[in-house]
């Protein structure tokens, strides 16, 4: 909504990925992922 609103172009943002099942992204990232209106990079976080 907030990408929408404010008409933004492409989301940057970061991911620690704990889980199995989202290793590569988290839960967050996946859900802006599969909900934005705009291209969206996912920079995964090295513990």
């Amino acid at each position: 909504l907030y990408a929408i609103l404010n008409r933004v172009d492409h989301v940057v943002m970061g991911s620690r990925g704990a889980s199995i099942l989202r290793r590569h992204l988290g839960s967050v990232a996946a859900a802006v992922v599969a909900e934005a209106p705009c291209t969206v990079t996912v920079v995964r976080f090295k513990r």
